[in-house]
């Protein structure tokens, strides 16, 4: 049902509201999101009582991981004016053989306590290599120390404690199950290590902050050449890469609003779908016609997900047909689920609810790997769709008139520079809505110049504020001041 509500949400955003319908959706997002992180943390612990959530130990970059981390915590320190400090120490392995995912969970939660519980002062977050043990597996420490509140003695006693609350009036205002660091404490022993947590003050109100860390135990890996050296610079595959247009989409899935919600997504990116109920009318569909792509939900009446994916491989083997890209649709994952997925002959694995995001990256990524279906051709994306500044476009609405093009101009990155900075402190005090606004006016304004880069940026930007996703915006405010100072360069540049 979550992803009926949160789906739909999503939709309902790019259609014409009032400024009251737009206040409630606003409420709606954010409370569904909110819901879905309590459910995530009461299953993950459920799970982990049971001795049922498994670890997805894979092999992964450590150093481009924390250099992800590290620019997502700087984002989030920024909103309260927080000064953020990351470091690796140069024993820490490169590569590792681990679960980053949860570690990721870890690092997610100490992080976001940090900095609900810190008004003023600094966030260090660092990792280390600590020992090796008789089997080469090497213990890492992570460290999230603040210059916050501190945590009394009677509260550290009880801290991993399930349902314990360090101060129960701010979980009121943001809200939680008190399960985040009994979870971290699972999970650290999960992975052969150990979690703690050390406030000097003693006394709360002390301002001499806390620190948290938590040990887990990793194989070290080669180190692809280049997981050595990420591009810091590099945009994400399905961004800088040709993207295939008029593709033909599969989608088996029997729930009434989530099937809604796939057409929704994939009308709105462009993409045709054939939407069926079950995993034998999905059989059916590609026995009569060749897709791109399917997306399968796992569990369905009559044939589900698994079986008929099995069946479709069994087909294609026989008629000696390239296999069509899977991507497996399911709710909260179970241990063994992505196994399973991919034994059946499925490609991706993505959770309910579908993020657009993910699941298009998802799509188009597999995609490209395999090339269209037969018969159908790619088509290059508009060359201008990230272009920084496009003059022709200002100038094709004036008639050609360079000297009115000159006027309108001359004062564009002055006036709406207030704009840009307006999205910031708003963002920095919590008014997401008046960031929004900001965003909206950026983004109207770049458009009708011709700043394509930038008026992307600000949408983004004015979705996120509308949504109420702190994260999000935090993130694009940083790439939108980037893209303004290009886009003012490229103006000067024009104007000669």
């Amino acid at each position: 049902p979550l992803n009926g509500v949160i789906g739909l949400a999503d939709i309902l955003e790019d259609t014409p509201l009032n400024p009251d319908q737009r206040e409630y959706l606003d409420l709606l997002r954010s409370s569904g999101r909110h819901l879905l992180a309590l459910i995530d943390d009461v299953l993950d612990f459920s799970k982990l009582e049971a001795g049922k959530l498994e670890l997805r130990e894979e092999e992964f970059c450590l150093t481009k991981f924390m250099e992800e981390i590290f620019a997502f915590s700087a984002a989030r320190a920024s909103v309260k004016e927080l000064d953020f400090q990351g470091g690796v120490s140069p024993s820490t392995p490169s590569c590792v053989l681990g679960d980053r995912f949860r570690i990721r969970q870890i690092l997610t939660n100490l992080l976001d306590n940090a900095v609900k519980f810190t008004a003023a002062g600094q966030i260090i977050l660092t990792v280390s290599r600590v020992g090796t043990d008789s089997r080469g597996r090497h213990t890492l420490r992570f460290s999230v120390a603040d210059t916050g509140i501190g945590i009394s003695k009677e509260a550290l006693e009880e801290l991993f404690e399930k349902f314990s609350q360090v101060d129960p009036s701010l979980t009121r205002q943001h809200g939680g199950t008190g399960l985040g660091l009994a979870i971290s404490k699972e999970l650290a022993e999960l992975m052969g290590g150990e979690i703690g947590v050390s406030s000097p003050s003693g006394l709360a109100g002390g301002g001499r902050g806390t620190e948290f860390w938590f040990t887990v135990k990793v194989y070290e890996t080669l180190c692809l050449e280049e997981d050595a050296e990420p591009d810091p610079d590099a945009e994400p595959d399905v961004l800088k890469s040709e993207r295939p247009v008029g593709l033909r989409v599969l989608a088996a899935e029997d729930n009434a609003v989530n099937r809604r919600v796939i057409a929704a997504i994939l009308a709105g990116a462009g993409i045709e779908a054939h939407i069926v109920e079950d995993g034998a009318q999905a059989v059916a569909a590609l026995e009569k016609d060749r897709y791109d792509a399917v997306l399968m939900d796992v569990q369905m009446p009559i044939m589900d997900g698994l079986e008929a994916t099995r069946t479709i491989r069994m087909m294609e083997q026989a008629k000696g047909l390239p296999p069509v890209p899977v991507i497996a649709l399911t709710a909260h994952a179970m241990p063994g689920d992505r196994e399973r997925c991919i034994e059946a002959g499925m490609n991706e694995y993505i959770s309910k609810p579908i993020d657009r995001q993910i699941f298009l990256e998802a799509l188009y990524g597999l995609v490209q790997e395999r090339g269209p279906a037969k018969g159908r051709h790619e088509k290059k994306m508009d060359e201008n769709l990230f272009k920084v500044f496009a003059p022709e476009f200002l100038l094709e609405n004036l008639g050609g008139d360079r000297d009115a093009a000159g006027e309108i101009l001359a004062d564009f990155t002055g006036e709406l520079s207030a704009e840009l900075t307006g999205i910031r402190e708003r963002a920095a005090a919590g008014e997401l809505r008046r960031a929004a606004e900001h965003a909206h006016t950026l983004k109207g304004a770049a458009g009708g110049i011709g700043g394509e880069e930038v008026e992307e940026l600000a949408l983004r930007a004015e979705k996120a504020g509308v949504g109420g996703d702190v994260d999000t915006l935090v993130l694009l405010i940083p790439e939108l001041e980037a893209a303004f100072a290009r886009l003012g360069e490229a103006i000067e540049e024009f104007l000669g």
